[in-house]
């Protein structure tokens, strides 16, 4: 009996304990397990690593490009405040110290920074303050008669005081006929003001762009221009031009006209028509007359842009023309004709005469 206790106690034993293979195996299966964690993490930080580099990146490329362009836009900056400066200085050195007071405050203006513009600005103002208060000295000749040209002189000074800008053209034109050696430097720097401010008034409000732009070549004879005026000298000698190409030849009028547009929409000649009409008219003609060499794609791209600035009906219909002709023919046969089947009237018999026999 306890012989037979004594083998079935073996024998849950041995059920009861793990192999030695059925160890290992569960070693190896628990590492897979816990193993596998791990590679999700690893992968998913590799996925956050890569973003942050193309993050990364992506910022630097970006800030890299602002930085560039500021540095463009710095340079050139510095360059038109060099030649203006130059151009102050040159005024400086001549004795034009209202035009160097223009210039160098310019100068400032577009570029604060500029090295020694806040001394030489400080000793142009100096000089204006001194020949202002400045007396002038005694003459040798008693008889030389002043009394008009210093009165010319100051309704100069009140003119440009009032920004009547073409009334001080006007005075300081008499005063120099009156007495060409008064205060020969100071009405130099007056008439250029006088006429650098009367071009951009007559450009701007008044219409006359031919007058500006003879104000402008008049007033280049003192000092060189600024940015500004530049800029209106520009744009006015591009209308003048386009206009001038008015119903000779339409491209010409589009391709000066597209760029008055974009700079000055509202300049307007003594006709009182303004760029924006000169284009949009320009536009339609040109595209009627791609119409006309059966450029009807090149047309109707014309004619769409002056409809986009504003719709009238005969550019409407030259548009749907243009656009039917760039289309070009259908591949549809076009429908044979059909023809109506005519009722067929039988004719009737010719009777004919039956013989008759011989001798009967």
């Amino acid at each position: 009996m306890a012989k037979e206790n004594k083998e079935k106690t073996t024998e849950i034993d041995g059920a009861q304990k793990p192999s030695q293979e059925d160890t290992q195996s569960l070693k190896s299966g628990g590492k897979r397990k816990s193993g596998k964690p791990r590679y999700v993490r690893a992968v998913l930080l590799g996925l956050l690593l890569v973003l942050v580099a193309a993050l990364l990146s992506g910022s630097l490329g970006y800030f890299s490009g602002i930085n560039q362009r500021k540095a463009e836009e710095e340079n050139q900056r510095l360059t038109i405040a060099t030649t203006h400066y130059r151009y102050g200085m040159e005024a400086l050195a001549s004795g034009n110290y209202e035009v160097a007071r223009i210039q160098l405050e310019y100068v400032i203006q577009i570029y604060p920074n500029f090295p020694d513009i806040t001394e030489k600005y400080s000793e142009v103002l100096i000089h204006l303050t001194m020949s202002e208060q400045a007396t002038p000295a005694p003459t040798a000749a008693p008889t030389r008669d002043i009394q008009g040209a210093q009165a010319l002189y100051q309704q100069a000074q009140q003119d440009i005081s009032n920004q009547e800008w073409c009334l001080a053209v006007d005075t300081l034109r008499d005063l120099r006929d009156e007495d060409y050696t008064y205060e020969t430097l100071k009405v130099d720097g007056m008439l250029w003001t006088a006429l650098r401010n009367c071009a951009v008034k007559k450009i701007t409000t008044d219409g006359d762009l031919e007058g500006g732009l003879y104000y402008f070549s008049l007033a280049k004879n003192f000092a060189p221009l600024d940015h500004d005026a530049i800029n209106y000298s520009n744009w006015a000698r591009l209308y003048v031009t386009g206009a001038s190409y008015w119903e000779v030849d339409w491209s010409q009028v589009v391709y000066y006209f597209n760029q008055v547009y974009a700079a000055f929409p509202y300049m307007y000649d003594s006709s009182g028509w303004t760029a924006i009409d000169r284009y949009r008219i320009g536009l339609r003609e040109y595209g009627r007359y791609l119409m006309s060499v059966q450029d009807y794609c090149e047309a109707e791209k014309q004619l769409r842009l002056s409809l986009d600035m504003q719709y009238d009906e005969e550019t409407s219909r030259l548009v749907d023309e243009a656009y039917i002709g760039c289309q070009g023919p259908t591949d549809e046969p076009a429908p044979a004709e059909t023809q109506t089947p005519t009722e067929e009237v039988p004719s009737e018999p010719t009777p004919t005469t039956e013989p008759t026999p011989e001798g009967s």
